[in-house]
């Protein structure tokens, strides 16, 4: 896939955005929704935080595409493209976004 490899060479050109990433709380957040996050026990992830807390990670959604609106990705994306019909990313389902948002949205 030339294309893929266009973008990615080209992201990393441009260095990492560090202005990007957020400083978020390390561990589970505890609330009334905490029992709905059945997810995070699923794959142990607090114990992969002891391991690593994602530190300069760049994190790739290959997916629907993304809301490149939705408030809570604001300021939070770097360039995307469509690989299928080569238009831009804007995500039309919504799988894309939800997938984007598990790892970058806000506290909310």
């Amino acid at each position: 896939m030339p294309a893929l490899h266009d973008v990615a060479s080209q992201d990393r050109s441009r260095g990492p955005r560090h202005h990007l990433l957020p400083t978020l709380p390390k561990g589970l957040t505890p609330g009334p929704d905490r029992a709905k996050q059945w997810g995070l026990n699923k794959i142990q992830a607090e114990a992969a935080w002891t391991t690593s807390d994602g530190t300069g990670a760049i994190i790739a959604v290959v997916d629907s595409g993304v809301d490149m609106g939705h408030p809570d990705l604001d300021g939070k994306l770097l360039a995307g493209r469509d690989f299928v019909d080569g238009g831009t990313p804007q995500d039309e389902n919504g799988h894309g976004t939800h997938v984007a948002g598990i790892r970058r949205c806000r506290d909310q």
